[in-house]
């Protein structure tokens, strides 16, 4: 659900005055300034209002802020749940129940003026496709769009994220030095990628550790998670509709797959098997 001039419904708290448009300007009285009671755009105070416009509203409709993920409203009544996701002006709402969740955008409708975009497809670089047997989760155009960023669109593309037996170090007086910000933006890339690409998070971790100072060493290690992630941008998350009957759970205990400075890493793999 997307709402419509979504700042215009924030109520001001303060007093604001603003100039006569033009065009709208009283003859003899240009002088006079004009009160606001509604937020505009632009107004440094539209997003808190119309944010305190939407919480109060849910809570009204008896959702609950989740108090370790404040864009997070639950709704419980009899045995049926109802979750909703704000980001700004678009809701994302899902639950047990398709006649309550027909309801509640009913409610909204007649409140705010809104636009319903029907399944979800694509939200915030996520890429949904959902099927009669499952929901398929990717972010195949946000790693084509990084990689674009970064100038490696034509890389040529490896099987793992990291390589065997790779050694990370930290900075020395004599390591070759890479540019921060870049690295720093390039690895909080990967952290938003993890969201739906599990398989790359050890090595994320890995390059993580040196956002206070990298090195070239730690720039190729982020080159080569990049030309991983262009061999593999169909992978995703599925979600089956079935439900999973059998866990299966591998280590590499016995071949570490990287060290940090002098220390073995390993690593556990879980896989559900679905009925």
């Amino acid at each position: 659900m997307d709402f419509k001039t979504a700042f215009l419904n924030g109520v001001l708290e303060e007093q604001v005055f603003v100039e006569q448009p033009l065009g709208y300007v009283v003859p003899g009285q240009e002088h006079r300034v004009l009160r606001l009671r509604r937020a505009l755009y632009g107004l440094k105070q539209a997003t808190r209002t119309w944010n305190t416009t939407l919480d109060t509203y849910l809570q009204v409709q008896g959702f609950t802020r989740c108090p370790h993920e404040y864009a997070l409203y639950v709704k419980k009544q009899e045995q049926k749940l109802i979750l909703i996701c704000v980001y700004v002006d678009d809701l994302l709402i899902t639950g047990s129940s398709s006649q309550q969740i027909a309801q509640f955008k009913r409610d909204l409708v007649s409140k705010f003026e809104m636009t319903d975009l029907g399944h979800m497809s694509h939200y915030l670089g996520l890429e949904v496709e959902q099927k009669d047997d499952g929901i398929f989760m990717s972010q195949k155009g946000y790693i084509q769009q990084v990689l674009t960023d970064i100038g490696l669109s034509h890389c040529k593309a490896v099987n793992t994220a990291i390589s065997m037996g790779t050694v990370f170090s930290s900075y020395s007086p004599g390591a070759q030095s890479t540019d921060a910000t870049v690295y720093r933006s390039v690895v909080g890339s990967f952290r938003y990628i993890m969201c739906t690409r599990p398989d790359i998070v050890y090595t994320v971790g890995m390059v993580s550790r040196y956002m206070q100072h990298p090195t070239v060493e730690h720039w190729m290690a982020c080159k080569r998670i990049l030309r991983y992630l262009k061999g593999t941008l169909d992978h995703g998350l599925w979600y089956p509709t079935t439900v999973a009957t059998s866990v299966t759970v591998t280590t590499n205990e016995a071949v570490p797959t990287a060290r940090y400075e002098g220390t073995d890493s390993n690593g556990n793999r879980v896989l559900y098997d679905p009925a």
